[in-house]
């Protein structure tokens, strides 16, 4: 029988300008086999051909719905701990400009990719695979885990700069709605969220 590696062997990546070669970036890659590899070739070591053959074009949003997270839960959690601020005085202002400002956040490629950080821990700590981390602990979701704090914090950061930080806070202590019920990463990944979308909501509101 074949050793499975030479499989893995036998896709290797090398950067040319050839007609059908698939694109990233500026630079073009084709598949060549291992006999034609220069001593300057990058292989990487997939079972299958490169990801981008096989790759669903998959959204944040479709992620988080399979994980039983919807938008509407995000928005109910959101409004819980609403204040009348100039241009959001109600309760229906607030909605309709914080699903605005949800929209666009979501369409940022870098932060699905930071809230799907977030699904890929959660799924590992279901499945009590997470490296230097008892199962227990992730569990109990105890004080010497942060890593997910920090997460949160990121994605707050990343969405609306120090202010969502304080909204993060509120979020993340207050856990209204369907934050107390998840579980240790997607709680802060998700109050991560709501606080920088809801501090974005508060500051442009009033430039509407």
């Amino acid at each position: 029988m074949d050793d499975p590696r030479d499989i893995r062997r036998s896709f290797i990546l090398s950067p040319q300008m050839s007609q059908g070669s698939h694109a990233s970036s500026s630079m073009s890659w084709a598949v060549v086999s291992s006999d034609r590899a220069s001593p300057n070739t990058q292989i990487f070591f997939y079972p299958t051909p490169p990801p981008s053959h096989i790759m669903a074009n998959r959204d944040i949003r479709d992620v988080l719905a399979s994980m039983g997270i919807t938008l509407d839960d995000i928005v109910f959690a959101a409004l819980e701990l609403y204040f009348p601020h100039p241009g959001v005085e109600t309760r229906e202002k607030a909605e309709a400009k914080f699903r605005r400002e949800m929209d666009l956040a979501l369409s940022d490629p870098n932060l699905a990719l930071l809230i799907y950080a977030g699904v890929l821990l959660e799924e590992e700590g279901h499945r009590a695979a997470l490296p230097n981390l008892k199962a227990s602990d992730y569990e109990n979701d105890l004080t010497c885990l942060i890593a997910d704090e920090v997460l949160g914090l990121s994605i707050a950061q990343y969405i609306a700069g120090y202010k969502g930080l304080f909204d993060y806070i509120r979020y993340d202590k207050a856990k209204p709605g369907i934050l107390g019920t998840l579980g240790p990463f997607m709680d802060d990944v998700i109050a991560g969220l709501i606080g920088g979308v809801s501090s974005n909501m508060y500051t442009r509101a009033v430039l509407d």
